[in-house]
């Protein structure tokens, strides 16, 4: 039975009589009300506080809204200024690559026409050089021909002194 005793709540003089009061009434009494009032102003002041906080971040929101709507405007305007600017930059750079291929391809032309202009003063110069050797040929070959004919002349005459005189030298020289 005591065991069975200890498991429900004990209650207090005032419970069990309603009439009791003062000293008759239990100190336990007491320190419940007690915790109980200081409870009830806790959560008076913890409304207060919360309605204060409430009222606070409900200030600062609006706060923040205004300065949100205020730059908004702000806001957008750069972002399209930034879209206009990357629509410049992209034609830009099909320009800057436009130019660079047309740079390209007339450098390419001058290198070629280049290259044909010096290949037909190649083809000049050795035309030329062709015609100065085949008349240098030519001159060489009149002259070995001259030559020749005064070798032949000059044998017969070495032949008709060889013929004059009973010895004959090996070597022709005009002062034999």
């Amino acid at each position: 039975f005591f065991f069975f005793f200890f498991f429900f709540k004990q209650k207090t003089a005032y419970e069990m009589l309603r009439s009791l009061v003062g000293s008759e009434m239990c100190i336990r009494d007491r320190r419940i009300d007690s915790i109980d009032k200081k409870n009830a102003e806790l959560e008076a002041k913890m409304a207060a506080s919360e309605k204060e906080l409430r009222k606070y971040i409900d200030d600062k929101a609006q706060e923040l809204s205004t300065i949100i709507k205020e730059h908004a405007d702000q806001i957008q305007e750069l972002v399209s200024k930034s879209t206009e600017l990357e629509k410049k930059l992209e034609e830009t750079e099909v320009k800057l690559k436009k130019l660079i291929q047309d740079e390209i391809e007339d450098a390419k032309k001058y290198a070629d026409e280049r290259i044909d202009s010096m290949r037909e003063e190649m083809n000049k110069a050795i035309h030329e050089t062709e015609e100065k050797i085949n008349e240098h040929r030519r001159e060489v070959n009149e002259k070995m021909e001259e030559q020749d004919e005064k070798i032949s002349e000059l044998s017969l005459i070495h032949i008709c002194r060889c013929r004059r005189y009973a010895v004959c030298r090996s070597r022709w020289s005009p002062y034999h």
